[in-house]
């Protein structure tokens, strides 16, 4: 759907819009929209009065793995799932209350078949301001733990095999393929976003793809 519930009156955006990014800039176009976000956020202008800050519609989600692919193909590589999933078009995966899940790594194609990674965790949805820039490595759309370590236990160092300072990993972990210990289901709601960096060959490192981890 475009909307979010517009027989209610709700205009703003849902994710995976087709309005998202789908709009163009004109003189008169304010700086910004009716919730007072800036007018233009991940990029180009959305369609409608609104501005979709919802971090699924972040280019930063697909991370910036290259693929194995020939000209034309996919321009980024999945290689974090949560319960075997990338999440899809959306970067989302849903995880129904009570049920046990687990998170995953493959290594990069393009790699030796072994690859040390490091995941993060941020509770809840990253709004726009949150994208962190990597140094040589690219964007992620939020900050990692290791950079704002008084934040814990809003930032999460998931797992951790590249022995990243600054925060304690939930899970010890080798270079992936890795998969996790099974996680009891949780019994309340809960939304979380993942992302991490990996190496995908000998000096070359990258981020990978991020997931809302949506529980439900």
């Amino acid at each position: 759907p475009m909307f979010m519930d517009p027989a209610n009156g709700d205009f703003h955006l849902s994710p995976g819009s087709p309005a998202i990014d789908a709009g163009t800039l004109n003189p008169m176009t304010s700086s910004l929209e009716l919730d007072r976000m800036p007018r233009v956020v991940f990029g180009t202008v959305d369609q409608g009065c609104f501005e979709s800050g919802d971090v699924r519609a972040n280019p930063a989600m697909a991370g910036n793995i290259p693929p194995m692919a020939p000209p034309g193909g996919a321009t980024t590589e999945d290689v974090l799932e949560v319960n075997g999933s990338a999440g899809g078009a959306s970067r989302e995966v849903t995880i129904p209350l009570g049920t046990p899940f687990s998170f995953a790594v493959q290594a990069p194609t393009m790699g030796s078949g072994v690859a040390p990674f490091v995941i993060f965790m941020r509770v809840g949805e990253p709004d726009p301001t949150e994208d962190f820039m990597i140094t040589g490595i690219g964007p992620m759309v939020f900050w990692p733990c290791p950079a704002a370590s008084y934040l814990q236990p809003i930032l999460v160092t998931l797992a951790d095999s590249l022995n990243v300072p600054g925060c304690n990993p939930v899970f010890a972990a080798s270079p992936a393929p890795w998969v996790s210990p099974l996680i009891p289901g949780i019994s309340f709601p809960v939304t979380t976003t993942v992302q991490g960096v990996v190496r995908v060959t000998a000096g070359q490192f990258a981020v990978t793809n991020g997931v809302v981890v949506q529980v439900r």
